[in-house]
């Protein structure tokens, strides 16, 4: 493969036009940051590109600390990385569970908390699962939910959803707080997935 400093320059000014595939494997050889990488691609194709997903940040629990509403952090593959206290408030029998996608999608345990599970949380929760898969193919925990999500027999007879993890209002039970609404609000990076729980009660 042609790869070096000359060949990226011919890329930038147009002479060169790689596929995606080539112009990966050129930023490669040349040590390209992810940030980097990320620039020249969409110049290139107006897309984001699929990288792996970088370490999680260790500065999380401060940030997530701070907060009033609900809020954590969670790994492509549903590793709880940081909480705060609001959002252990959730767990109180049980305590903050180890990954988010196994505790979510397993009805006998999340179903006492997300009410109408399998009508209103699942569907959202596994087109989630779907995207968070193809953006992190090489994630092999992240491969290995999914394929066992999508084994699940109650799990693939649920209604499609028209998006993931949205704003919209559904229904739950704060183990203290009683009944009323959640609307989880995702915020994303290429390593982590932040989630603030708006909770209105009834």
């Amino acid at each position: 493969m042609e790869a070096g400093f000359g060949y990226y320059e011919k890329v930038r000014s147009g002479r060169k036009r790689p596929s995606p595939e080539r112009l990966m494997d050129l930023m490669r050889v040349l040590g390209f940051t992810p940030h980097h990488v990320r620039v020249c691609y969409l110049e290139l194709f107006g897309a984001e590109p699929i990288l792996p997903a970088e370490p999680p940040s260790a500065h999380w629990d401060a940030v997530i600390a701070g907060q009033q509403e609900m809020a954590c952090v969670v790994t492509p593959d549903g590793r709880l990385r940081a909480w705060n206290e609001p959002f252990a408030e959730l767990f109180a029998k049980a305590g903050v569970p180890t990954n988010w996608w196994s505790w979510a999608l397993s009805g006998h345990q999340a179903g006492e908390i997300l009410l109408e599970w399998d009508t209103q949380w699942v569907p959202p929760l596994m087109e989630e699962l779907r995207l968070l898969h193809l953006r992190h193919p090489d994630e092999l925990a992240l491969r290995d939910l999914y394929v066992r999500a999508l084994a699940d027999r109650h799990l693939r007879q649920v209604a499609e959803a028209h998006s993931g993890l949205d704003d919209l209002a559904r229904p739950m039970r704060h183990p203290k707080r009683g009944p009323g609404t959640a609307r989880i609000m995702a915020a994303r990076t290429n390593a982590e997935t932040i989630m603030t729980v708006l909770f209105e009660a009834a």
